[in-house]
């Protein structure tokens, strides 16, 4: 058998050649290839994305659905979702646990969203359907932004996990989610920025019976509106409490942010109190009572830097301050995440 060499002219028409009909496979089937190194896709003319991403950018255009979206070992600087959707399912005959997963990738990449739409019952008990989920997962990914996605309907919203300190997670909308907004569970240091979770049962969550001592890290949130919401749990309508932390877990900082509680009767108290003892700085913040019951005398209240409301009061803030936010952050069509 003989082999001719193939010159570089005609392997580099070979291959403009084969990246067209991937192209061209994936408007009319759908996704080709998973695999961001394949595929990839030039922006307009008119966006320049390479003069702040000197490696070419990954671009997904698709209504993935319930295909996953996997890339390991991500050599990318960026992946742009904006057009592109899933559905997040956990119970159905079509599950999609992980709809959006980067596993290991080279340090401070750029995730930009993207929607995940999902279809996790509400009034089901978590007991019942409790199977380990997230929208959005990213593993082992130093410097990490998870920027401008809309989630809806979902187990976890956005997971952190490995070692993926320096994360950042801004201007994300999370809605009706069935377990943790935020789960960062490995104690990775970061900030969550200029964000709305509308309906969570438990905001941010950094507990983990494997947890290393992580208190000399620092997780800070600033500018983000989190609205506890009650569901189905155990037998019981409640909600768990904004902040999940351990002993071991990493100190807060929070700045700017409303937290709204609509249960005052729900569980997790010890773990709020100890939230509290975390925090390192806190300043121009609310926490809302949004029902008309009264607060039990026991109930964990921040120190300073908190103002208090509860009642109409409360309601009226609340409502306020999301409309503010959906009017100053919706449509998310940012071409990159927020300089840090």
């Amino acid at each position: 058998m003989m082999f001719r060499r193939v010159e570089k002219p005609l392997m580099l028409v070979c291959l403009v050649a084969a990246a067209r009909c991937l192209s061209l496979a994936s408007a009319m089937f759908g996704p080709v290839s998973a695999n961001p190194t394949f595929g990839q896709v030039i922006l307009p003319a008119d966006v320049d994305i390479n003069t702040v991403h000197p490696r070419p950018p990954t671009i997904l255009d698709s209504k993935f659905g319930y295909t996953q979206f996997r890339a390991n070992d991500n050599r990318s600087t960026l992946i742009d979702a904006r057009n592109a959707s899933w559905i997040v399912d956990n119970t159905g005959p079509r599950r999609n646990l992980y709809p959006f997963l980067i596993d290991r990738s080279i340090p401070n990449l750029e995730v930009i969203g993207g929607t995940v739409r999902g279809v996790i019952p509400l009034d089901a008990d978590w007991q019942e359907i409790y199977v380990n989920s997230a929208a959005v997962m990213v593993r082992d990914a130093v410097g990490v932004s998870v920027c401008s996605w809309t989630i809806r309907r979902a187990w976890d919203g956005i997971r952190i996990a490995g070692a993926s300190d320096g994360f950042l997670i801004d201007n994300v909308f999370l809605s009706q989610i069935r377990d943790d907004a935020v789960e960062n569970d490995h104690g990775a240091f970061g900030t969550i920025s200029n964000s709305l979770f509308d309906g969570a049962f438990s905001g941010l969550s950094m507990s983990s019976t494997t947890l290393p001592d992580e208190q000399s890290k620092t997780v800070t949130l600033d500018n983000v509106l989190i609205r506890m919401q009650a569901y189905p749990f155990k037998g019981q309508l409640t909600h768990q409490s904004p902040f999940k932390v351990e002993a071991e877990s990493p100190s807060l900082r929070i700045r700017d942010s409303v937290i709204a509680i609509e249960d005052v009767n729900h569980i997790g108290k010890s773990r709020l109190t100890s939230a509290w003892a975390k925090a390192i700085d806190a300043s121009g913040n609310h926490l809302l009572f949004l029902s008309d019951d009264p607060l039990p005398d026991d109930y964990p209240l921040p120190g300073q830097g908190w103002t208090v409301l509860h009642g109409d009061p409360a309601r009226n803030f609340w409502n306020q301050a999301k409309a503010d936010w959906v009017a100053a952050n919706r449509p998310a069509a940012s071409r990159s995440c927020r300089p840090r």
